[in-house]
């Protein structure tokens, strides 16, 4: 059994001007991805306001000629309502592992632009948690909207590969009450080089949460994806560079495609 540790705080460090201006912007695409839009209806009425219906007006003006009960509706009204705003869960699994050594400042900081956005995000009811993952799994405290955590790692080579994915996604899955709100945005996010041990207990765990409705998105840092991913995940690859938009960018198209429920291959 592999040990994970349920909580742990990390050194800080202050987050630069494009890290809080990242975090402010995605905080309104976040709302945008929550917004559902507006349901309109039709309702018939037998009296005004309204549109006239000429054939049900018609109707009513012979049912009073003839002396019958009126049970015509020569109105109509249109209703609208603003459709719910699903709360939006998403939590982020970081390989922390030896060989992410280059791009794992890069991988935190990313991820803390989204968790920041989360509690900046005015409509949407957002809550993002982080957890990173190597032979042991473990949660990052959360809480500050201006330092970002500073998580250290071996050198390249120092060590096994990753093997402790699943026991991060079942963390995430317990600290967002995942299995508990089917009907919101729920997301889990995987950011690793996909040097990965046990890929069939990784498989495994996925599909356990696309049976349970959660999408996954898997984002490969500078490695093709891996083959064993179930079909359903939805894939990037990205770089250093790259992933500090690459992340956010991926998570609010998720969470707003209603349409595609695997968010985007």
């Amino acid at each position: 059994m592999i040990s994970s540790r349920p909580l742990v705080t990390y050194p800080l460090r202050e987050a630069s001007v494009v890290e809080q201006d990242s975090a402010t912007a995605v905080a309104e695409r976040l709302d945008r991805a929550a917004d559902r839009g507006m349901d309109e209806a039709t309702v018939a009425y037998p009296v005004p306001p309204g549109r006239v219906d000429m054939s049900q007006a018609m109707q009513s003006d012979a049912q009073a000629y003839l002396g019958l009960p009126s049970s015509a509706t020569p109105f109509r009204r249109r209703q609208r309502r603003i459709l719910r705003r699903p709360a939006q869960r998403v939590g982020i699994a970081i390989d922390h592992s030896p060989s992410m050594h280059d791009v794992l400042d890069a991988a935190v900081a990313a991820a803390w632009v989204v968790e920041v956005a989360a509690s900046r995000a005015r409509q949407a009811r957002s809550t993002v948690a982080l957890s990173t993952f190597d032979t042991t799994a473990h949660l990052v405290e959360s809480g500050s909207t201006t330092h970002v955590p500073v998580l250290s790692t071996a050198a390249p080579g120092a060590g096994n590969h990753s093997s402790a994915l699943p026991e991060s996604l079942e963390l995430l899955r317990g600290q967002l009450e995942l299995d508990h709100f089917p009907d919101d945005s729920r997301l889990v996010v995987v950011i690793s080089d996909s040097v990965l041990a046990e890929p069939e207990r990784v498989a495994h765990a996925i599909d356990d949460l696309h049976a349970s409705g959660v999408r996954v998105l898997w984002i490969s840092i500078d490695e093709d994806v891996p083959a064993y991913l179930p079909a359903a995940t939805a894939t990037l690859t990205a770089t250093k560079e790259t992933l500090m938009r690459a992340l956010p960018d991926a998570v609010t198209q998720a969470l707003s495609d209603t349409e595609n429920p695997e968010g985007y291959q």
